[in-house]
């Protein structure tokens, strides 16, 4: 995931008033967090009671929402209007991470200073007055790829439950995934391996793509992830050795783990 930031310098020749925006509050109860943006009108964002803050900002919005954070602080700034975005932050040292459903549209008004939006707090539930509830984390690469295989090949009673896990548009190919002259496959740069992808889905914290590979050779594959090409958390094949075309077995499945989209990870 790209990240965007701005630098903003604050001045202050002479002792001036200023009038602080107030803020406004909101709790994170596991949905996400309605954030409503003006266009080129910064906004700042506190988590409750937390250290640090890491933000991630979908491919799409990057260029669109501009993204500055220190400490438990985050700066928003839209570029332009935006119907629907989701951008995450996790909070630490609690390792919450929230869900924020931005908007934007554009300013209505004509003054060259528009006044400062209000501040927003977002709070974190309490069991009691020790601190947070720590929620299940993010599901880790192995649960990832466990829960693809399952939803590709196993029946529905055995197929695995993730929450905050949805489809997401697979890409309509990814050539040249592996490298030409790899560890394994020479010539896979000449159509060694046929290159299907079949599905994606988006985790509240990766993207997970299943590709389907077949071997075009008359004579035995061995696959090993030393030769894909892109910026992948983890890859894992099904099966690492294939058949020469034609026969059982002469195909599997690599379940791809990213940052980014398959297609954007690829070309990392």
């Amino acid at each position: 995931m790209k990240r965007c930031l701005i630098l903003i310098v604050l001045a202050a020749a002479v002792p001036v008033s200023l009038q602080v925006p107030a803020a406004e509050q909101a709790q994170w109860t596991g949905e996400p967090i309605p954030v409503q943006l003006i266009v080129n009108q910064e906004r700042r964002l506190v988590i409750a009671d937390e250290s640090e803050v890491r933000v991630g900002v979908p491919a799409s919005a990057a260029g669109t929402i501009l993204v500055q954070s220190i400490g438990r602080n985050v700066w928003l700034t839209a570029l332009a209007p935006v119907e629907s975005s989701r951008i995450l932050l996790q909070a630490q040292p609690s390792g919450i991470t929230i869900i924020l459903q931005i908007s934007a549209e554009a300013n209505q008004d004509p003054p060259a200073a528009p006044a400062a939006r209000e501040n927003l707090l977002i709070a974190l539930p309490e069991s009691s007055p020790a601190g947070p509830v720590r929620l299940t984390p993010p599901p880790g690469f192995a649960a990832l790829t466990r829960f693809a295989v399952r939803e590709l090949y196993a029946p529905p009673r055995l197929r695995l439950v993730l929450g905050d896990i949805n489809r997401y548009p697979a890409p309509s190919r990814l050539p040249d995934l592996f490298r030409c002259g790899g560890v394994n496959i020479p010539s896979a740069c000449g159509g060694a391996v046929e290159i299907k992808p079949i599905t994606a889905w988006q985790s509240p914290t990766h993207f997970v793509t299943a590709v389907r590979l077949a071997n075009t050779l008359a004579e035995p594959l061995i696959l090993d992830p030393r030769d894909l090409r892109g910026a992948w958390r983890a890859a894992t094949f099904v099966r690492s050795r294939l058949m020469p075309a034609g026969q059982p077995d002469d195909a599997t499945l690599l379940v791809l783990i990213s940052d980014a989209p398959a297609g954007d990870a690829l070309d990392r």
